[in-house]
């Protein structure tokens, strides 16, 4: 991934108190229940196979559950700009017939490969808001000013 993403103070704070609230069990910890309820209530919607993924990736001591310092690790990742380099590889994989471009079949083909739950509206104005000049399509320029917007939660 790209640089790491700094917190502020009170983000720290306010992702403490979701975590905790998330920690049904008050264990300190949370398990792929608790951190799929937790990634609901971020607007963090990884297919299963990525979210499996991302949790075997953070639970570094391989407990079956992740302690705050894992989940902040695992959010300075998912919040990260992506490199150059991620960013023409998720483009040519969403891009069918390697036109050079994104169009709306191309997207949500993407989506539904991963599981994403998203609706046709909501695939369209992400076009719009990406797509400078308004043609319905996404070309790699616009794809990558998006993607490198800041991230927030």
């Amino acid at each position: 991934m790209g640089g790491g993403y700094k917190f502020s103070d009170e983000e720290k704070r306010q992702l403490q108190k979701i975590f905790n609230d998330a920690d049904d069990d008050s264990s300190g910890s949370i398990d792929k229940k608790e951190f799929k309820k937790l990634s609901k209530k971020l607007n963090i919607f990884p297919g299963e196979k990525e979210f499996e993924s991302m949790f075997r990736e953070v639970d570094a001591d391989g407990s079956g559950e992740i302690d705050f310092e894992e989940f902040m690790t695992l959010l300075k990742k998912i919040l990260a700009p992506p490199s150059d380099e991620e960013l023409l590889m998720k483009f040519k994989k969403l891009d069918q017939g390697n036109k050079g471009y994104l169009t709306f079949k191309d997207l949500k083909a993407g989506f539904q490969a991963m599981n994403y739950q998203i609706s046709d509206s909501a695939i369209k104005d992400m076009i719009a808001v990406a797509s400078d000049d308004g043609d319905d399509q996404v070309s790699i320029e616009e794809f990558s000013a998006v993607a490198k917007r800041p991230r927030k939660l």
